[in-house]
């Protein structure tokens, strides 16, 4: 409807001109948006589409609506646009965030081995961090890549969470350090730390006897081997009766390798301890 339009007093005694100019003005107006009453711009938008009951299909996408009333004895639903996205974390999934005085007090504190006698592959850090020595797991810190390039390589049928780290043991896999205490970094350490790290470990893989060790980082097979330099992929050298393999530190800070060029590197390390025989003794 359009708008009013009032006729002064004593309208009846109008013109039959007057009324009609009236009549044009009032079908003018009543084209134009800018002066639709309220009432007239609610009426000229669409129905909204209404959803009659809630969907069961988990990710169904909903209709968007205006009113959420069912009829009587349906519980009122709203549209999936509505709600957030995001999946709630699991128990396996969630990550415990340590505060800046567990942080501070995780110095020197160390983080039991996943390991186990005759595994497949022994992987092998330079020292846990601050963040992973305070939560308890191995490669916990936001940002390292270490547990999603496992799963883009092979190692793992889905993307564990440091929380889940004994897993790797059922599937023949397991982690060290060569120093046990946790640093802020790793140039934290002493020639001292390194010389007695490297010293256990190599007691440590002999005890177990992986068939394969993987060190992660350039800087600590160099601090193991004492060496200038060193090539990523399989060693001729061993360690422990092991053989050796060197692989990129996968931590967010070694902006050289990217997840992709993590998940090929690791993945080609995979591929050939899966092939290789077992040592004598092993299943």
């Amino acid at each position: 409807m359009g708008p009013v339009v009032r006729f002064p007093k004593g309208g009846h005694h109008v013109s039959e001109r007057r009324l009609l100019k009236a009549k044009v003005i009032r079908e003018k107006l009543s084209q134009r948006s800018v002066f639709l009453t309220r009432s007239s711009l609610l009426s000229t938008r669409p129905p909204p589409a209404h959803a009659e009951t809630c969907s069961k299909a988990a990710g169904r996408e909903r209709e968007r609506v205006d009113k959420y009333r069912q009829p009587a004895g349906q519980r009122p639903c709203r549209p999936n646009v509505m709600k957030r996205r995001n999946v709630k974390a699991t128990r396996q999934t969630k990550r415990h965030q340590p505060t800046p005085e567990q942080l501070r007090v995780a110095y020197g504190k160390s983080i039991p081995d996943i390991i186990a006698p005759n595994l497949r592959l022994l992987f092998v850090g330079i020292n846990p961090s601050l963040y992973s020595a305070a939560v308890g797991h191995h490669f916990a810190r936001p940002g390292n890549r270490f547990w999603p390039t496992l799963h883009g390589a092979g190692f793992t049928d889905r993307l564990l969470a440091p929380s889940e780290q004994k897993v790797l043991l059922d599937r023949g896999y397991g982690i060290t350090n060569v120093v046990d205490g946790a640093t802020a970094r790793a140039d934290e350490l002493t020639l001292e730390d390194l010389s007695s790290g490297i010293k256990r470990l190599e007691k440590r893989v002999r005890r177990h006897r992986p068939d394969w060790v993987a060190f992660l980082g350039i800087s600590t097979y160099q601090a193991v081997f004492n060496q200038k330099s060193a090539a990523i992929g399989p060693q001729q050298t061993q360690f422990g009766g092991a053989h050796v393999w060197l692989l990129p530190n996968p931590s967010g800070l070694n902006a050289h390798y990217q997840l992709a060029s993590l998940v090929r590197l690791f993945g080609e390390l995979r591929s050939v301890v899966s092939r290789a025989p077992r040592r004598k003794g092993t299943i």
